[in-house]
């Protein structure tokens, strides 16, 4: 018989089959199966892992000119022609395709809630999602964002010197921003720490009221101060001029500004700052319509701690 254009003789057991003619001819074993392809042996987050590659084709068999396998039965001056199995192709796995990386961080961004993916990092460099993972490669798949990396995804720009708050402390574009962190920038920080700044004082101030209080209260004692009655107090001649601190707070009242052309009044404070403006008209900080925030006061740009008085006309626009 013919195996592969080469003539071969086989003892006829009555029970011979293409495989006798393949092993009788010396054709290779990983000739008649399919092969994979290389494989990819990586680390990610420090387990090991492996991707395989793909399977080729089987090895194709005619056996007197009709399809055969490995088991058909052969015959006296049968013609077989084996032709080699093949190897499939490499593995190839992207950034994309790891299932770490379809996890998402879940942070609060100026009052919204953000969903980022996770970053990776591939032998210490940072890689996107279309990186193609090579043998032996080590992947950290990141738990965290700088803040300056949650900007870039967000595509918010920031004046130089803007306040950034991190779970409302003060931060940089360097500090870490981790799951369920909250984030805040631009006018929202300017508030929340206006509004720290306040109780800070507020806190202050009653501890000094209840030091002075006791402090009096000691100074009587030890003096064995008597009670006076009203009648032995002198008349009010109207020369009483309350101090600088009794009049510092100063009394409420009302302010009309102009907001993007409309008359808006404040009211509940005696002095005004621009960032109060927010709170009397309807501006969601929370829902970013631009690249950037412009704020202006009598035509220019506004700091958010900056004094306003009647009539100021102001302006609040996303731009970009």
């Amino acid at each position: 018989m013919s195996f592969n254009e080469e003539h071969i003789k086989i003892y006829d057991s009555g029970n011979l089959s293409v495989v006798d003619a393949a092993m009788h001819a010396s054709f290779p074993n990983e000739g008649i199966f399919p092969r994979r392809g290389p494989e990819i042996n990586y680390t990610i987050n420090g387990r090991k892992a492996m991707k395989r590659g793909s399977l080729g084709e089987p090895a194709r068999i005619s056996l007197n000119g009709e399809p055969a396998d490995m088991h058909t039965p052969i015959r006296a001056n049968d013609v077989i022609v084996v032709e080699e199995s093949t190897t499939g192709e490499a593995a190839k796995l992207l950034i994309s395709e790891l299932p770490e990386y379809k996890s998402m961080i879940a942070i609060k961004a100026n009052d919204s809630r953000i969903l980022l993916p996770r970053i990776a990092t591939v032998n210490g460099e940072p890689k996107t999602e279309y990186y193609e993972v090579q043998d032996g490669d080590e992947i950290v798949m990141r738990d965290y964002y700088t803040v300056r990396e949650v900007r870039e995804f967000m595509d918010v720009l920031l004046d130089k010197g803007s306040e950034v708050l991190v779970n409302n402390e003060v931060a940089d574009d360097d500090t870490k921003v981790y799951e369920n962190f909250t984030i805040k920038w631009g006018l929202l920080a300017e508030k929340a720490l206006q509004e720290q700044r306040e109780r800070k004082e507020a806190a202050e101030s009653a501890e000094t009221d209840e030091d002075a209080g006791e402090e009096a209260k000691s100074a009587g004692t030890a003096a064995g101060l008597e009670a006076v009655s009203f009648d032995e107090l002198p008349e009010d001649d109207g020369s009483y001029v309350p101090s600088e601190s009794a009049a510092s707070s100063g009394p409420v009242k009302e302010l009309q500004v102009s907001v993007n052309g409309s008359t808006v009044t404040l009211s509940g404070k005696p002095e005004y700052v621009f960032v109060d403006v927010f709170d009397f008209i309807d501006f969601d900080l929370t829902s970013v319509k631009g690249k950037q925030l412009i704020t202006e006061l009598n035509g220019h740009k506004a700091e958010y701690m900056e004094t306003i008085r009647g009539g100021d006309e102001i302006t609040i626009r996303w731009e970009g």
